[in-house]
């Protein structure tokens, strides 16, 4: 007994000394991992077309499943040590008591039991909530979020959420909104459970029937010692197995795609862009609602083309195809003469430069108190202030800065800056632009298609646009788009000499000033 004494004193000091030490150790491990994986994801996510963005497998993919999935393994490792060492004290307990190994393996009967039973994790599934009022339950609790106040509150919508929600609530009744892995292990039937518990009463029953029929065999301390044993190895085999789920999530969480290709082609000139037979439907419409239908055209390298038709027609997607923010459905887009879908997501990246909306910043920068520097939206606030008590916590907490509020119009001309400032990488050799002078007027839009006139050098331009004025007039090649389809190619002399669909469109907005 003394010595058992002593060697429990000894492995208590051993093992908070280890533990002391890895609380030291781990956060500095786990911070290092993740920030990597951070960098990761983010390089991975921010180069992913919309399709991919938007797509609901990679959802519990984090920085911290790499963490959590080593965790895990050491684990198991340990939980399996601890397995090893307790099936060693039965056996010996078992082994002085002339009570053979059975007793050993009756102890794990409901452990074994418990593997053969499968899981969610153990077998291919999807999950997916169907319930149209969990769903609108969970759509409305969103609305208390900051982007949707001021909608909120102007159209006096707060008593018509609540109410919508307790609709919604009162509708899902007492379905079962918990996890679906606990949803299915619920799900068992009785012989399952049965089976489980009778098997985890084995042990209990194998020494009450050595007691009672071998009454000297069995002495009060050994059948003590022995029901502790089974339990704590009962529940050590659970932790195993939870383990292994855990482990097992981690591992599929871990999964991530990356996309490899050729290198982006270098041109002096700006890059040569074809849609060759496109046939293109957003993700989530019907099969027959085609925005794009058997397109086919070409852009020279350096050319500015000019997209124009109304809204609707299909002139918006082309930008999206170009810059592969989506892939077509037929047909192919080509870049140089090589499927774009061969080049690295990257590198393309490095050589477009998408504008949209207004383009000027300096101005807006000139209101902010630190430039460049501002903080439009602070996080990592922690506070407990009891407000206006003027205590000198209180006014600490009134001197911190909050979010800084600019308009709408400029946030769009801060992004929009950072275009103007890719150009001078030298790396730009295709603009997009996008409906350019939808938030402009005249003024505004003459001063933007000069600036990107002056920066045209080495770049191919495609501009989309429901205005025309100077815009088509300064266009090596205007495409006028209609119902999906591209109606007319060619110069603004050109196209207005046949008096078809872009000089109906061109006089049809030029008398409009008249």
């Amino acid at each position: 007994m003394v010595m058992a004494v002593l060697a429990r004193i000894l492995f208590g000091v051993c093992s908070s000394l280890v533990y002391h030490w890895s609380k030291g150790v781990e956060p500095r491990a786990k911070s290092r991992v993740v920030h990597h994986y951070d960098d990761f994801l983010l390089s991975v996510r921010l180069k992913m077309d919309l399709p991919s963005l938007s797509d609901k497998s990679d959802h519990h993919v984090s920085s911290g499943s790499p963490w959590s999935a080593f965790m895990a393994l050491l684990g198991l490792c340990t939980k399996l040590f601890a397995v090893v060492s307790q099936l060693g004290l039965i056996s010996h307990t078992v082994r002085s008591g002339n009570h053979g190994m059975i007793f050993a393996i009756l102890c794990i009967g409901k452990p074994l039991v418990r593997f053969f039973q499968q899981d969610l994790w153990s077998i291919p599934h999807i999950a997916e909530t169907t319930n149209t009022d969990y769903l609108r339950m969970k759509a409305l609790l969103r609305l208390e979020e900051k982007e949707y106040r001021l909608d909120i509150l102007s159209g006096d919508l707060v008593q018509y959420i609540i109410s919508e929600f307790r609709k919604a609530r009162e509708g899902l009744g007492e379905i079962s909104t918990d996890w679906p892995g606990s949803q299915y292990w619920e799900q068992r039937g009785p012989t399952t459970n049965l089976i489980a518990s009778i098997a985890g009463d084995l042990p209990l029953m194998y020494y009450a029937a050595v007691a009672l029929f071998k009454p000297a065999a069995m002495s009060l301390s050994t059948i003590a010692s022995l029901q502790q044993s089974a339990v704590l190895l009962r529940w050590l085999f659970w932790d195993i197995f939870n383990q292994a789920d855990v482990l097992r999530q981690n591992i599929n969480s871990c999964t991530a795609t990356l996309r490899f290709g050729e290198d982006c082609p270098k041109s002096e000139k700006g890059m040569a862009l074809e849609l060759r037979n496109v046939t293109f439907s957003y993700p989530g419409t019907k099969e027959n609602a085609k925005v794009l239908d058997d397109v086919s055209f070409k852009i020279n390298p350096g050319e500015l083309c000019v997209v124009v038709g109304s809204n609707g027609s299909g002139k918006s997607t082309f930008v999206k195809l170009l810059t592969r923010l989506y892939d077509v459905n037929g047909g192919s887009v080509l870049v140089d003469g090589e499927d774009i879908r061969r080049y690295k997501i990257a590198d393309l990246r490095q050589t477009i430069a998408t504008l949209s909306q207004d383009h000027l910043a300096s101005e807006v920068l000139g209101k902010l108190d630190k430039g460049l520097e501002t903080v439009l939206d602070h996080s990592g606030l922690q506070y407990r202030v009891n407000v206006d008590e003027n205590t000198e916590l209180d006014t600490v907490y009134k001197k911190l800065k909050k979010s800084v509020e600019v308009s709408g119009g400029e946030r769009q001309r801060l992004v929009a800056s950072r275009t103007f400032m890719r150009f001078k990488s030298k790396k730009i050799k295709f603009v997009a632009v996008d409906e350019p002078s939808s938030a402009l007027d005249p003024e505004g839009e003459l001063k933007l298609f000069n600036n990107l006139r002056e920066a045209r050098a080495g770049k191919t331009m495609v501009f989309v646009t429901h205005r025309f004025g100077h815009l088509t007039k300064y266009a090596d090649k205007i495409l006028c788009m209609k119902d999906g389809k591209v109606a007319e190619c060619g110069t603004h002399e050109e196209l207005m000499r046949k008096e078809g669909e872009y000089h109906k469109m061109y006089k049809t907005q030029a008398e409009a000033f008249q």
